[in-house]
């Protein structure tokens, strides 16, 4: 019974010295993760305006492939409204249609840009929590740091 209080002591020591500890690093973690994806989100606003637009993809209002309207959440997407039918040998005996539309270098560099802040974030997050989990462990003793392996 003496053991088990003791063991009870030694968890509410550590709790009460690092319950601050623990939550503050989620909340900086969270509030990190808001900023990242709020400016994730500005940058693709820009690419969001020009898929929805007339020079993009005819305002992806309407498939050629299948004649009906583009669903709602694919609009401002990548998905392209504008194909051609092209012959794929020389007799013409197959055809297939080909993807007109293109992404323009700025869509390019921002999706780049994107994808970079995004593996930073990750980087920086893995980096801070290994550190964190590290000073942690040290900070607590158990029989395991005072033990022998043969």
């Amino acid at each position: 019974m003496r053991a088990v209080s003791l063991h009870l002591h030694k968890w509410r020591s550590f709790a009460n010295s690092h319950s601050c500890f623990i939550p503050a690093r989620y909340f900086q973690t969270l509030q990190l993760l808001c900023i990242t994806f709020f400016v994730c989100g500005l940058l693709n606003a820009q690419a969001i305006t020009y898929y929805k637009s007339e020079t993009y993809s005819d305002k992806q209002e309407i498939d050629p492939l299948t004649g009906k309207p583009v669903p709602g959440m694919l609009r401002g997407s990548a998905v392209c409204t504008r194909t051609q039918i092209v012959c794929l040998d020389p007799e013409c005996s197959q055809i297939d249609s080909a993807n007109l539309c293109h992404m323009t270098t700025l869509q390019a560099w921002l999706d780049l840009t994107m994808t970079i802040m995004l593996l930073i974030l990750m980087m920086v997050v893995t980096t801070v929590q290994n550190q964190i989990s590290t000073q942690l462990d040290e900070s607590i003793q158990t029989a395991q740091d005072y033990s022998v392996s043969l």
